[in-house]
């Protein structure tokens, strides 16, 4: 069984665990039957999992051929922080866009308020 320990790995979504198989010699180039003759990166059940390949990838890029394992490009420590930088830019754009919507209801809320009173 140890020939699909990789695919088991990644369709498992154990990222941990694709990285120590493929630092210990695992082939990413292989098709199993078991996974439809898919490589294992075709398999990997979430995000992390495929970035454990890519990370592999980016920190030996002769390897393997990454292209036949199906890994679109290395992932490197600056992309990863550029990436978390983008989210963290993003989470922020989206609570300042929450609290404007926030102010501008309290705004609509308070001026309908004035409007009964008046009335």
């Amino acid at each position: 069984l140890s020939h699909r320990r990789l695919h088991d790995a990644a369709a498992a979504g154990d990222a941990a665990k694709v990285g120590e198989l493929l630092a210990g010699g695992e082939d990413p180039t292989l098709r199993h039957i078991a996974f439809g003759f898919k490589v294992p990166y075709d398999v990997s059940a979430d995000g992390a999992t495929r970035d454990a390949f890519r990370r592999f990838c980016g920190a030996s890029p002769g390897a393997w051929n990454w292209e036949r394992a199906h890994v679109p490009s290395g992932l490197t420590e600056a992309e990863e922080e550029a990436r978390r930088e983008r989210h963290r830019r993003r989470a922020r754009d989206q609570r300042r866009a929450a609290e404007r919507a926030r102010r501008a209801r309290r705004k609509g809320e308070q001026g309908a308020r004035e409007a009964a009173e008046i009335a």
